[in-house]
């Protein structure tokens, strides 16, 4: 396993990310392919799918020691 960090994590979402008018976002889809493929390649995070106070759904990363963002991103369709 990994040791999780901002860089390692956004590399290794690259290959689930999408890019709209807005930036960078991931499709419900591969939200859920991301969740379990984070916690079988990274030790000591957490993610999960949550909705932000605007009505946004985000897929968040975080270390489970520290809780610590690695990685927040919007989610799509």
């Amino acid at each position: 396993m990994l040791k999780a960090s901002t860089p390692s994590l956004e590399k290794f979402m690259q290959p689930y990310l999408s890019t709209d008018e807005f930036g960078a976002c991931i499709t419900d889809e591969n939200a859920k392919k991301a969740l379990n493929d984070v916690f079988s390649e990274f030790d000591n995070v957490y993610c999960g799918i949550s909705e932000e106070k605007t009505g946004i759904r985000v897929f968040v990363v975080k270390s489970a020691k520290t809780r610590k963002t690695f990685c927040k991103i919007r989610i799509v369709g």
